[in-house]
């Protein structure tokens, strides 16, 4: 039983699997985005969708973006 329990606490100790994904990704250079894709999207004036131009949305969100490859 003081096995399992001490194999359960040092479990628990473990770092959050998140937060060493976040400190990796800024360890390789990545940047967050200044603003959140609500924030682009609503600045859009996309109208009405058209079945003729179903990408017009992705387009315009071309536009406001800063992070392209």
């Amino acid at each position: 039983m003081v096995r399992e329990l001490a194999l359960r606490g040092a479990r628990e100790l473990l770092p959050d699997r998140t937060v060493q994904g976040i400190s990796e990704l800024r360890r390789r250079g990545v940047k967050w985005p200044a603003r959140s894709l609500a924030d682009s999207l609503g600045e859009i004036p996309l109208g009405r969708p058209d079945a003729e131009d179903s990408y017009r949305g992705s387009r315009a969100l071309d536009d406001v973006r800063e992070d392209r490859v």
